[in-house]
This record gives C-alpha cells, structure tokens and sequence, in this order.
C-alpha cells in the first residue's frame, strides 16, 4: 500500500506544480486546512478502493468511471485526476462558494468512507 500511496502523490505533484496557476483569491487558513482534510480522506477512499480491486471474492466496485472490477493502474490515476481537479476548483471557485463547496465534498467523502468501513473494508499499509 506505501507504494500506492508514493504513486499517488507523485502524479497528483505532477498535476499541481505541472499546471499553469489561474489569479484567484488566497484560500484562507481554514480553507487550506478543508483541502487538506478532502486530500487525505480521498487517499483512504483511493486506498479503500484499491483494497476492493484486490478483493474482488468479496466486494464489488460501485464506482461508475472505474468499473466494477479496476485495476491499480486504473485506481491511481483516477484519484490523482480527481485530486487535481478538486484542488483545481478549490482554488479557482468563487470566494462565496468555496466554504459550501469544501463542506460538501468532505463530507461526501467521509460519508463514502464509513460506507466502506461499514462493509468490513479496511486499509493495511505493508
């Protein structure tokens, strides 16, 4: 699981410095710390993800762009495109709208995450 997660950060690096900055209004400190809080909990989504494609006997893939069995090479980048894009949409939304923005996709993601936990899916890091 280390290397899914070196991957990851790698191409989603890529994205972020490899793109070209749009003038926006700083994210406050609070905002920062809500992006930061969706990046981590998509790491465990993306991880939980990989744990199902590994497991295939017992749990089946919901997610549409995905399929309902991926592979690793299909679940990295996916998470890393959707890194970068909700990073992307932070950064780049209407002021007004970003603290609805933040609360919403986290707790999407929260949410997604205890389903998963719910069905007995858990992430080992060796």
């Amino acid at each position: 699981m280390l290397k899914h997660i070196l991957i990851f950060l790698g191409v989603l690096l890529l994205f972020i410095f490899g793109s070209k900055h749009i003038e926006s209004k700083e994210l406050t400190d609070n905002q920062v710390k809500a992006e930061v809080l969706w990046q981590v909990t998509q790491v465990i989504d993306m991880l939980q993800t990989i744990e199902i494609a590994e497991h295939g006997d017992r749990w089946v893939e919901t997610n549409n762009f995905l399929g309902s069995d991926p592979s690793t090479a299909a679940i990295i980048p996916y998470f890393a495109m959707r890194g970068y894009a909700h990073y992307w949409i932070t950064n780049n939304i209407r002021e007004d709208w970003r603290w609805p923005w933040l609360i919403v996709t986290n707790y999407l993601n929260i949410d997604v995450i205890e389903h998963n936990h719910s069905l007995g899916i858990r992430i080992k890091l060796n």
